[in-house]
């Protein structure tokens, strides 16, 4: 007898995006599955609240505002601070949060000194991390927030056989055998384009296999300032300003969202020239770039990738 599957879908506009939380459930379960993606959906929103910049009563805010050197955080912003902290090493100080003055001087033009990345250090005390750094250090976890966001929530969810949690891009799929999704990689030329490609992300052999897919590039959040000069969000901590890079949109499959996250950004602010090599050393199964040229490069093997 065949089973006939649906996809529940709850999305609401969250962290300046959307995020939208999926199941796949049988005709039995649909309540259920419905009931499931918004918890989930609704948690993402509860997390995102304690690490949002733009809320002076939020865990980051009211650490980025302390005059204290070492800060005990709680334990959302001390699991994202203890990935970010990763990060920054996995990828030499590319990748790095304690960006938010430059992020902020690049909506303006103004300068800003980038802030080192062994300005700071966490540390796990049970439950709690301490957060220590020289002053000034204000972080901002964009970004590497929704990563981490879409990886924990679509931990609440192992118990469905097909999921994707999708937080404003950053996107964890987790899928059992015989379940496979498809996930378009958008022309950031055209909000009507085809896509780049299309990929088909396929579930384990006798276990669950878990996917993160992010996309980071210069062709959103841009702000043209006097005299034409135009400036994005992705910064460069080498220069402290908008990275110069070739590089409009990479795309990256990944072990997780979070790792696809800090991945995509990287390989923009390398650039062409440098981020296919990364990419290949890295934890990136597979990517897609969109170069200023208009080409489109790839890690070797994206065939198998292609739906």
């Amino acid at each position: 007898m065949d089973i006939q599957l649906d996809v529940l879908t709850w999305s609401a506009p969250q962290m300046g995006g959307r995020t939208q939380v999926q199941i796949v459930a049988d005709q039995h379960r649909r309540a259920a599955a419905g009931v499931a993606a918004r918890r989930a959906g609704q948690r993402i929103g509860a997390w995102a609240g304690r690490l949002t910049r733009f809320d002076e009563r939020s865990d980051l805010c009211l650490l980025n505002a302390s005059a204290e050197a070492t800060v005990a955080v709680r334990p959302t912003l001390g699991a994202t601070l203890t990935w970010a902290a990763t990060a920054c090493e996995r990828t030499v100080g590319i990748v790095d949060p304690t960006l938010l003055a430059a992020r902020l001087a690049a909506e303006t033009g103004s300068a800003a000194e980038s802030t080192s990345a062994r300005a700071w250090s966490v540390k796990s005390v049970g439950r709690t991390v301490l957060v220590n750094r020289k002053q000034p250090t204000r972080f901002d976890l964009d970004g590497i927030a929704k990563g981490c966001l879409a990886d924990r929530a679509a931990d609440l969810l192992s118990e469905w056989s097909a999921v994707s949690v999708d937080a404003d891009g950053d996107i964890c799929v987790r899928l059992d055998a015989g379940m496979e999704w498809l996930i378009d990689v958008a022309d950031p030329r055209s909000a009507t384009a085809a896509p780049l490609a299309t990929l088909r992300l396929t579930g384990g052999g006798s276990w669950s296999r878990t996917y993160g897919v992010a996309t980071s590039g210069t062709s959103v959040h841009r702000w043209q300032l006097d005299g034409g000069r135009a400036t994005h969000h992705i910064i460069d901590p080498r220069t402290g300003r908008s990275a110069l890079t070739d590089i409009v949109q990479a795309t990256v499959v990944a072990p997780s969202a979070r790792e696809a996250e800090v991945l995509a950004k990287a390989a923009v602010i390398h650039g062409s020239t440098d981020a296919l090599e990364f990419l290949d050393r890295s934890a990136a199964l597979t990517a897609v770039l969109m170069l200023e040229s208009g080409d489109v490069a790839a890690l070797p093997g994206i065939e198998r990738w292609l739906a």
